[in-house]
């Protein structure tokens, strides 16, 4: 079987003599030698290399034999970790990915995204970009939000490449730096943020009245409710919500309950 550059090549002698062979020449074709009768080797790059023995015995007299080596270039391995399937982004959010060359190599990394709405296919996000495991994409540059896919491809320097592609996942196009969807909204409602700090979330009825609270982590960028204050559901109508972050910074909005 051909071998890879990791492999250590294992070479045997059989060569048999009426008298004794006393001397050994290996030429393993890429200007390496060795004087061992079962020498091992490793190559440091593909191609096809022919292999010589030179056997002399104790009577001066020798001779020679050839084979053939194959060293294969073996492609990478990949795998995306995130986005993770059914996750829904807004903002900066950070691709994660693993990639390895079992011989080595140096890889880059393409990112792509594909949004499902539309045949228009795989769009770049990111090329060239070094092994790292991160790239943080700012999706805020997206025209489109809904389901998404994102496909890693790494590529080694004989560009043999590997992919991965994520499971299905939503992004949300923020107009404003809080949304709340669906608005309308019947038993639950989400609200998308894309705040720099962490902030509270306040809902307030029409006269006025605080009926809900609660914190929402600058890092998660989206909060689901229940429609519920104190175990009860809210009556249907129109509510306001205000997220209050970084010292004192808010956004407002209109929140509208029809069940």
């Amino acid at each position: 079987p051909p071998a890879t550059r990791r492999d250590v090549v294992k070479f045997t002698d059989e060569s048999t003599d009426d008298g004794t062979i006393v001397a050994w020449l290996w030429e393993f074709g890429d200007g390496a030698t060795s004087n061992n009768q079962n020498p091992e080797h490793q190559y440091a790059s593909k191609g096809q290399f022919t292999v010589k023995l030179t056997v002399t015995d104790n009577g001066g007299l020798w001779a020679t034999a050839e084979k053939t080596v194959d060293v294969v270039n073996v492609a990478p391995t990949v795998k995306l970790l995130t986005p993770e399937a059914g996750a829904v982004w807004t903002g900066q959010r950070a691709i994660t990915w693993e990639a390895s060359d079992p011989d080595g190599d140096t890889l880059t990394v393409k990112l792509e995204y594909d949004y499902l709405a539309d045949d228009f296919g795989w769009g770049v996000i990111a090329e060239n970009l070094d092994n790292t495991g991160q790239y943080v994409w700012d999706t805020t540059k997206l025209t489109r939000g809904g389901r998404y896919k994102v496909r890693v491809t790494a590529a080694d320097p004989s560009n043999a490449t590997a992919h991965d592609v994520s499971d299905e996942f939503t992004i949300v196009v923020l107009t404003h730096a809080v949304m709340a969807a669906p608005n309308p909204a019947r038993n639950r409602v989400t609200f998308y943020y894309d705040i720099p700090a962490d902030g509270t979330l306040h809902v307030y009825d029409i006269s006025g009245r605080l009926i809900y609270s609660a914190e929402l982590p600058a890092a998660i960028s989206a909060y689901e409710w229940n429609l519920t204050a104190g175990d009860r559901p809210l009556a249907n109508g129109v509510y306001l919500y205000i997220v209050v972050y970084e010292a004192g910074k808010s956004e407002v909005g209109k929140l509208v309950i029809n069940r």
